[in-house]
C-alpha cells in the first residue's frame, strides 16, 4: 500500500515539475507557423492564445503541439482573416481539439464544403462568433488589437444579405457565419489587424491587395510598426511601396510553401523589401518563425 502511495507521490511531484518548466515567460511570443502555402499565425502572451488563421490541411495542430503548453487545451481567441482553404481549412481541427472562447471572422459565405465543417464544428460548440470591423478593439491583458479593414461601410457596399434561417440575428454580418456574398475578391474582405505590446506593434494582413491598402492609407490608418505578415504570401500585388513607407516595418514574415505553384513570394516583392532594408523570414525557409518581443524590445527565436 504504502509502496503504491509512494509511487503516486512521485509522478505527481515529476508532473508538477514538468508544468513549472513547460509554463510560458512573460513575453509576446508571435509564430507564423509552416503550414505549407497558407497562413497560419500563433500568438501567445502567457497562458492567452490567440489564433489567425489556420492554413490549409491539419498542419496548424502540429504546430500548436511543437508550441502550447501540453495542459493548455483552451485557446482563448481564433480569427479566420477570410474563408479561402488556405486560411481556414486547419482550424477545423483546432475547434475539434480545442476550447475556443470567441471566433472572429468576417461573415463572406464561402462555397466550398470544408467552410461548412468548420460552420458546424463552431455552431455545435457554442463559440462565441464575433465580426469585427474597422474600429474595433480586442484587448487581452497587456495586449490590443486595433481592426483596420473591412469597415462597416466597404461590406455593406459591396455584399449582398444571404438569409440564414438557423440565426436569430438579421443584422447583416454581425456575428453570422456566411451572412453575405460578394462580387469582388474575397481577398478583399480580409480582415487587418494590427497588435500592440508595449513599444511593440505587428501588422496582420491575410491576403489584402494593394486596393484595401489603398482605403487604409486614404482613412490615415497605416502607422509605423516593426512587424508585417506580408499580405499574400509575398504575391506580386500583396504588397505596396506605400504600405511600406507608411509603416515603415523592420522585420517582414512571408508565409509560403515550399516551391509553391504560384511562385510566391514574387521577386518584386523581395526586392521592394530588400531595397526598404527590412530583414525577411520565411516559412518555406525556416519553418515555424517565430519573433518574440518584451514590449521594448523584439528578436527572432532560433
Amino acid at each position: 500500500m504504502w509502496k503504491f502511495i509512494f509511487i503516486f507521490l512521485i509522478l505527481c511531484n515529476i508532473s508538477l515539475w514538468f508544468i513549472v518548466f513547460t509554463y510560458p515567460d512573460n513575453n509576446l511570443h508571435i509564430i507564423a507557423c509552416d503550414v505549407g502555402q497558407g497562413d497560419g499565425i500563433l500568438i501567445m502572451k502567457k497562458t492567452t492564445q490567440i489564433i489567425i488563421d489556420g492554413g490549409p490541411g491539419s498542419k496548424m495542430t502540429n504546430c500548436l503541439d511543437r508550441h502550447l503548453p501540453f495542459w493548455d487545451r483552451t485557446i482563448e481567441m481564433v480569427m479566420n482573416t477570410h474563408p479561402q482553404l488556405d486560411h481556414y481549412e486547419g482550424l477545423i481541427d483546432v475547434f475539434k481539439r480545442y476550447h475556443v472562447q470567441i471566433f472572429t471572422a468576417n461573415s463572406l459565405k464561402a462555397v466550398a464544403p470544408e467552410y461548412g465543417v468548420l460552420r458546424n464544428e463552431v455552431l455545435s460548440k457554442g463559440v462565441k462568433v464575433l465580426t469585427p470591423v474597422a474600429g474595433m478593439k480586442f484587448v487581452a491583458g497587456s495586449t490590443t488589437i486595433d481592426i483596420l479593414h473591412p469597415s462597416a461601410q466597404f461590406v455593406s457596399e459591396n455584399s449582398e444579405e444571404v438569409v440564414d434561417p438557423t440565426s436569430q440575428n438579421t443584422t447583416l454580418g454581425a456575428g453570422v457565419l456566411g451572412a453575405y456574398t460578394s462580387p469582388l475578391d474575397p481577398n478583399e474582405f480580409s480582415i487587418q489587424a494590427v497588435l500592440h505590446y508595449g513599444n511593440f506593434d505587428a501588422m496582420f494582413t491575410g491576403d489584402a491587395d494593394w486596393a484595401v491598402e489603398q482605403i487604409e492609407a486614404e482613412q490615415n490608418l497605416l502607422t509605423d510598426i516593426e512587424y508585417l505578415k506580408v499580405p499574400h504570401h509575398g504575391s506580386k500585388n500583396g504588397l505596396n511601396q506605400d504600405l511600406l513607407d507608411r509603416t515603415t516595418p523592420e522585420i517582414a514574415v512571408i508565409s509560403d510553401g515550399k516551391k509553391n505553384t504560384y511562385g510566391h513570394p514574387h521577386k518584386q516583392t523581395l526586392d521592394m523589401l530588400e531595397k526598404a532594408k527590412v530583414q525577411i523570414l520565411r516559412t518555406d525557409q525556416m519553418g515555424d518563425v517565430e519573433v518574440v518581443s518584451d514590449g521594448e524590445r523584439y528578436w527572432v527565436k532560433k
